[in-house]
């Protein structure tokens, strides 16, 4: 090749690295910013993700509730059984048939600065499948319906790690950021993470305990009637991400296609 073509390629190069910036720039950064762009309509789209001062990325995300006041944003992962699925076996205080929540879509609550995470919002339950439902009995008589399992906790009350859930990022850009951890009353249980932090099986149970991510057990502490994801919703539980691992980090601090 040419000295004379070695030039045309790489001002190929630089005008493609360009546009590319260009339209990584110009990415609305939540659904509520696509909405003021004048969309309406549910689907995928790219966001873009501040994941650093000065370093943004594209994030694929569907976007529900284009045509209401507060559309969200939903992650797409794997949807087989034992995938991304919660498992809240019945039991001890807990009366009635095992509660099984298989997730289709998480949803996510893309951030509002540079540097911050995207979180995963546990208890959405929009994209689901649920089986089961167990009614929990409390010390002075309160009970508390449970119809679908929290997304990346395994819990119960029945005193053993009996249940079991599943993250599964993999397919995804991300990987769960935060430990996970033991709550609740006389918790058992352990988390096992794996695939670069993409993948995270978890087992627990206890006394309204169990295994998941910090501030899990808040809301059901709390929860002294009514139905269990009504509590969760309102003292929201969620799991930070990450890009999959620190070398994509890295690699958007050197490419120039990814930096604004």
């Amino acid at each position: 090749m040419s000295p004379r073509d070695l030039c045309a390629v790489e001002l190929c190069c630089r005008r493609l690295r360009s546009a590319v910036r260009d339209y990584i720039r110009g990415l609305p950064t939540s659904a509520a910013d696509l909405q003021r762009r004048g969309c309406s309509s549910d689907g995928d789209y790219h966001l873009r993700w501040a994941a650093a001062p000065g370093k943004s990325v594209p994030v694929g995300v569907y976007c529900h509730g284009m045509g209401r006041s507060e559309p969200k944003e939903y992650l797409r992962v794997r949807a087989g059984p034992w995938d991304n699925y919660s498992f809240f076996r019945s039991g001890g205080t807990a009366t009635g048939t095992d509660v099984t929540t298989v997730f289709e879509m998480v949803r996510i609550r893309m951030p509002g600065g540079p540097g911050e995470p995207p979180v995963v919002v546990c208890a959405d339950f929009t994209f689901s499948r649920s089986s089961g439902g167990v009614v929990l009995m409390g010390g002075a008589g309160g009970r508390t319906t449970v119809e679908h399992a929290v997304y990346g906790v395994a819990q119960n009350s029945a005193g053993e790690p009996t249940s079991h859930a599943g993250v599964d990022l993999r397919g995804t850009p991300f990987a769960a950021m935060c430990d996970f951890e033991a709550f609740g009353n006389a918790p058992v249980g352990q988390a096992t993470v794996t695939h670069a932090r993409q993948v995270v099986k978890l087992e627990g149970g206890g006394y309204r305990g169990g295994c998941g991510p910090p501030g899990a057990g808040e809301a059901l502490r709390l929860a002294g009637g009514g139905r269990a994801e009504d509590a969760w919703a309102a003292h929201p539980q969620t799991i930070p991400l990450k890009l999959r691992d620190s070398a994509d980090l890295d690699a958007v601090g050197k490419s120039s296609s990814w930096s604004d």
